[in-house]
């Protein structure tokens, strides 16, 4: 009896341990919190929790000098949702983003921020823009975004495209979805595409496309492109200073960062999708 008693206290112990850790206050949670307010927005107490959550844990798994901006796509207005949770990459100082021909009512903390296909788009960094050149290399980089709504149209998730070569999410476009990392690019059928996607280059001879966790499809091409001075943005593709291709899917994460190995991924995966169980949004 006694032993049990001991077993029950140990468990009870490192369950309320591991409730700490992913609870505990940490400076990227608290920059964004300050943000948001300082940004006329506003959070609950449990969207917030949230947040502090997905940083303890990419923090505690490795990630989170990897990710040099990420969006949760949480608040409970526009003003808060444009408040990055990771701003480490960003334009001349400009932390937070803003949206292109949306209106309030195209965004829900429940849904995510929807599109209409043809004029809508996120910016970062506002007009001053996020030139990912500044930050990683052509083989050094990932883009991963959380897709909740399934189509097949022509749009792209978010990317930049020039002479030196495309970096982008192509996702379930046409029913296709690519890897967009470099000059060279393989894709795959991809039918009403949806859930958690990745793509990254870890090398000129190493790209790929994770869905959910798990590879998609790979690249093995030596690529030779060159990330241009092109603004990256989201919900649409920046070709040559022009947005296009913008999708009318609802998205409720967007990251950028430096590449990923296809096991630091599958983690990532793991602290996304968390908050897309916590607002009621998964839909893996």
């Amino acid at each position: 009896m006694r032993r049990i008693f001991t077993l029950l206290l140990l468990t009870l112990a490192l369950n309320a341990r591991a409730t700490f850790f992913d609870t505990a206050w940490n400076r990227d949670s608290y920059r964004w919190g300050t943000n948001i307010t300082f940004s006329g927005g506003t959070i609950s107490a449990g969207s917030y929790l949230t947040g502090v959550r997905f940083i303890n844990q990419v923090q505690q798994w490795g990630l989170r000098e990897r990710i040099g901006r990420a969006n949760l796509y949480l608040g409970n207005q526009t003003n808060a949702m444009c408040t990055p949770i990771i701003t480490d990459w960003n334009g001349g100082g400009v932390l937070n983003d803003d949206l292109i021909a949306f209106v309030a009512a195209d965004y829900t903390e429940a849904t995510g921020l929807t599109g209409n296909g043809s004029t809508k788009y996120l910016r970062c960094s506002k007009a001053t823009g996020l030139n990912l050149a500044s930050f990683g290399g052509s083989a050094n980089l990932h883009l991963a975004a959380y897709v909740r709504t399934g189509s097949n149209e022509a749009s792209d998730v978010s990317g930049v495209s020039d002479a030196g070569g495309t970096y982008a999410l192509g996702i379930a476009n046409a029913g296709v979805t690519y890897v967009f990392m470099g000059a060279h690019t393989s894709n795959t059928v991809d039918s009403l595409g949806k859930g958690f996607y990745c793509s990254t280059r870890t090398a000129a001879t190493a790209a790929a496309t994770y869905k959910d966790g798990a590879q998609l499809v790979n690249d093995t091409v030596s690529d030779g492109g060159v990330l241009g001075n092109v603004a990256f943005v989201v919900h649409a593709i920046n070709v040559n200073g022009s947005v296009v291709a913008m999708t009318s899917r609802a998205i409720s994460y967007y990251g950028v960062g430096l590449s990923l190995t296809a096991a630091q991924q599958v983690p990532y995966r793991i602290a996304v999708r968390n908050v897309q169980v916590a607002l009621g949004r998964n839909v893996e």
